[in-house]
């Protein structure tokens, strides 16, 4: 007989009355925009030209009829050389933006070319020279431009800044080094201590800019719900404090929405944070973090089918995100919650090899076997989350896949032996 399998969150979510987003139809155009390459040492310019795509992708993203891949699965390619076809077989998307950024004499100069997937042709090219101080009025130019060749209707619109100018430029440094911290350093407790530091100088440096603000709120609530951080409890007050500023701040910004959503969310504030979860996804609907924040939150809820549905989507628009295997763990836990087991196993399998250095899909195949009734096979599993995170508790096992299934976990240990 298996062993019971229930999903505990800390969260409490109210029923909503207001439907959910439609899913954006599959049929539209798809891009994606690659990282630019930097021609220079200075570390500097290169977070000022992943910050330039990060805008650009949440420009394109407002075009009716296109649908953008996010850019956290289009920047798997930075620092490589990929093919037209690869870029079209892996992401799935019709044509794609690359470019470059130099500086030529005091001024900027970035090159940017729109390509057809299909058959490598150049669609759209331009240069743009301006000085550095306008680095933020050039995703202007280049949406508007681009825009004009994949959508018609944007000719007639004019495009608003995506980020207002900040304050002080170094806290949007310190932001676009935080965020990119999980991806390259992996989910461990000196990787979360070392964002929050980031994050906490940033929101120091500029306490109105929102992005850093919700992040600093995402990474707490991580933090606080998976063990990953230090005093707990002071983590939370920290985290509903920043989500709160950060939508104080800025509560039309897709980035910002989904952040604090899902802070409030892992910080038992749900029914204000499905609402938020909603707005994020209306805003821009290729928002991929935002679709697998509700769709995590609904599984809570025990709205299965449509957690699972919101997850799915946000997997399918960001094929290559360094986040997949989380994301596909709270997809597992939802499709066996659904009664859908064998597919649950598949997923959580897929989980773990999407990023052998993440001990929570692990953890949730462990839990998927049990109430599988195969007790031998996670016990492997089990031990390989010890072996990921030693650090790791029965407290935070409970809070990833729920008491009855924690039990058994935490009975088998990292090699039979019980931890608190």
């Amino acid at each position: 007989r298996g062993h019971g399998f229930r999903f505990v969150a800390a969260v409490d979510i109210a029923p909503t009355t207001n439907a959910a987003p439609a899913a954006p139809s599959p049929k539209r155009t798809a891009l994606a925009l690659l990282p630019f390459d930097v021609f220079s040492s200075d570390a500097e310019l290169d977070y000022l030209a992943d910050g330039l795509v990060e805008d650009l992708t949440t420009a394109m993203a407002r075009i009716p009829g296109l649908l953008v891949i996010s850019r956290a699965s289009s920047f798997a390619y930075k620092g490589k050389r990929p093919t037209t076809r690869q870029v079209r077989e892996e992401l799935g998307v019709d044509c794609m933006v690359e470019g470059s950024l130099r500086v030529v004499a005091e001024q900027l100069r970035i090159n940017v070319q729109l390509i057809d997937t299909h058959n490598g042709g150049h669609l759209w090219a331009q240069q743009f020279d301006r000085p550095m101080a306008d680095i933020f009025r050039l995703q202007d130019d280049i949406a508007q431009a681009i825009g004009q060749v994949l959508e018609p209707a944007v000719v007639r619109e004019s495009y608003q800044h995506v980020r207002a100018q900040i304050s002080d430029r170094n806290a949007w440094l310190l932001y676009q080094q935080a965020s990119g911290l999980l991806a390259v350093k992996g989910w461990h407790p000196d990787t979360f201590a070392e964002a929050v530091s980031l994050l906490r100088q940033s929101v120091t440096l500029d306490p109105t800019y929102g992005p850093a603000q919700a992040y600093l709120a995402l990474i707490l609530a991580l933090g606080h719900r998976i063990g990953l951080l230090q005093e707990r409890e002071a983590a939370r007050t920290e985290g509903l404090r920043a989500a709160d500023a950060a939508l104080a701040l800025d509560d039309t910004d897709s980035t910002v929405l989904g952040f604090a959503g899902c802070a409030l969310a892992d910080l038992g504030h749900a029914p204000h944070a499905m609402p938020v979860l909603d707005k994020a996804i209306e805003q821009d609907p290729s928002n991929a973090q935002a679709w697998a924040a509700r769709g995590a939150a609904q599984i809570a809820a025990g709205a299965y089918a449509t957690g699972v549905a919101d997850l799915r989507h946000g997997i399918k628009i960001s094929p290559l995100d360094n986040r997949l295997a989380v994301w596909g763990s709270f997809l597992a836990i939802g499709l066996m919650l659904a009664g859908q087991r064998d597919e649950a196993l598949d997923t959580a399998r897929t989980a773990c090899r999407r990023d052998t250095r993440n001990h929570i899909p692990h953890i949730v195949l462990a839990a998927t076997l049990l109430a599988a009734g195969r007790p031998k096979e996670a016990r492997g599993h089990v031990a390989e989350a010890y072996r990921l995170h030693p650090q790791l508790s029965a407290t935070e096992i409970k809070c990833l896949v729920g008491r009855q299934a924690a039990e058994g976990i935490v009975g088998m240990g990292a090699g039979g032996d019980a931890k608190g």
